[in-house]
């Protein structure tokens, strides 16, 4: 018995998955590094091309989330919480 068929079928799945997973897991990178509007840097008062700052934020966000609960306490809720208190 041979295995072609099984190779084949694996191609056929395994590379469109693979490209959309690349893509999917692009896509927030290539939002974060993109610029900023103009119209930010006077309406919030930063710099619209501050890009390593931005990943610096993600990083924290993803590592030190206690450093962002003082300030939003909603992330410290489970979000059946966060729902009932919004009504």
């Amino acid at each position: 018995m041979s295995w072609d068929w099984f190779l084949w079928a694996a191609k056929g799945i395994a590379l469109p998955a693979l490209l959309l997973t690349a893509v999917i897991g692009a896509a927030p990178l290539l939002w974060i590094m993109a610029p900023l509007p103009k119209k930010w840097e006077t309406e919030f008062g930063f710099d619209t091309s501050n890009r390593i700052n931005r990943l610096r934020l993600l990083w924290w966000m993803l590592t030190r989330p206690y450093l962002f609960l003082e300030g939003q306490k909603w992330l410290g809720n489970d979000e059946l919480e966060n729902i009932r208190d919004a009504n």
